[in-house]
Formats: structure tokens, sequence, C-alpha cells
């Protein structure tokens, strides 16, 4: 019952065009975020260098959105956001691992047993990645292309042999 009043409080806000003070620390339960008209609100009573975080979240790490990205957001203690502000910090967490993941590095600086694990790694993508293609092809009736992709993926097969034999 708690909810049900807070959150026909907090649209009937919306409706003036007054969100509530420090929307930050406000409970993501309070508010209908399936309704575009109570995001909009929401966002707009944000302060502005947190409004793209939310939006991401939004967009992006909210289940009930049609571009969820597959991955929910949680703490290191495995809870989900509970706060517009939890949503936000989580939500830049994810966005500076995922940066720093997407860094490009320079392989001149690994050791030559860093390098060769990097080459069989993406040796082994490929071939499983024919490999998914040739199941596919199987299923849909395709078989035109099995014989080339099996031929490839004894080629990588080949290669990742190589590289695993060969002295460092």
């Amino acid at each position: 019952m708690r909810t049900v009043t807070l959150l026909t409080a907090c649209m009937s806000l919306a409706a003036c065009g007054q969100m509530p003070g420090n929307v930050a620390g406000h409970a993501l339960d309070d508010y209908d975020l399936t309704d575009s008209s109570v995001t909009v609100e929401l966002i707009a009573a944000l302060d502005e260098a947190d409004r793209p975080a939310f939006r991401q979240f939004l967009a992006h790490h909210l289940a009930t959105s049609s571009s969820f990205c597959g991955e929910a957001l949680f703490d290191d203690q495995g809870r989900s956001p509970e706060t517009v502000g939890d949503a936000i910090r989580l939500t830049r967490l994810r966005e500076e691992r995922l940066a720093i993941q997407g860094m490009p590095f320079d392989l001149a600086s690994l050791t030559p047993k860093a390098r060769r694990a990097i080459d069989v790694e993406l040796l082994n993508r490929e071939r499983n990645f024919l490999n998914d293609m040739i199941a596919n092809a199987r299923m849909t009736g395709e078989f035109s292309t099995v014989a080339e992709h099996q031929r490839k993926i004894a080629e990588l097969t080949a290669r990742i042999q190589q590289l695993q034999a060969a002295p460092i």
C-alpha cells in the first residue's frame, strides 16, 4: 500500500511538473519506469550530470526495456539497484568496465607467451564460429557450405596445434 500511495504522490507531483527533490535517493519501485511520462519527469528532476547514466540504465539495463542488453545490474553483494542513485552508480561502473575492456593495448608490450595465448584464443573463436555455421547450415538444409567450413576448421586446427607446439 505504501508503494501505491508513494507512487500516486510522485505521479501527482510529476503531473504538476514538480518531481520531489533529491530523486537520486528515491526507490526505483516508487516509479512506474514503463511509463514514459514518468521517466521523462524523473530524468528532468535529476542533476544534468546524472541524466545520461540514468537514460542508459533505462534503455539498456532495465529488464522491461525493449533494448535490454540481457545483463541486469548488480552491486558487489549481488543486489540489484534499489534507488535511482544506485542505478546511476552501477550504470557508470558498468560503462567504465566496458570502456576499459575495449581499450586498445600494445601487443608488443606483451610477453611472447601472452601473445601466443591471444593468437590461439582468436583462432579458437574463429573455429567455434565456423562450427556454429556448420550447425546452422545443417539445420536449414544448406549443405553446400559445410565442406568449405570443414576445410577451414581443419586449417585453423592445424594452425592452433602449430602455435601450441612451438617453443617460446
